[in-house]
């Protein structure tokens, strides 16, 4: 070592944690399935061939249960958009949920315990 140099020792603690977190968003395919069970029944709305009593009495049958299912998956679509606000709020308090007072935020946190 020369002159101007100086041996310093000293223990150094570093302490870091990373976390990595993936998180899926059944609002997505619940507003797709909604989408695609509407489309369904506008192509069975637009048949214009129903053909005999049979054809007739499945096709209305199929339009009911697509429509019946475009507006579950509607339904559904609304409470997992609001079940993820919910989550979102509670895991990351200091995104777009800070301005929000103390109070709300706490009554928040016991629906998600």
């Amino acid at each position: 070592m020369s002159k101007n140099n100086k041996k310093i020792s000293e223990n150094v603690t570093i302490n870091e944690k990373v976390v990595i977190a993936r998180r899926s968003y059944f609002s997505i395919q619940h507003i797709q399935s909604a989408a695609y069970f509407a489309r369904l029944s506008a192509k069975i709305e637009e048949s214009d061939r129903p053909g005999d009593a049979n054809n007739f009495d499945r096709l209305l049958a199929d339009h009911k249960a697509c429509v019946i299912a475009t507006i579950f998956a509607s339904v559904s679509f609304l409470e997992a958009n609001i079940n993820e606000l919910f989550s979102d709020s509670l895991d990351f308090q200091n995104g777009v949920v800070k301005e929000l007072n103390d109070s709300i935020k706490n009554e928040w946190q016991m629906f998600g315990s």
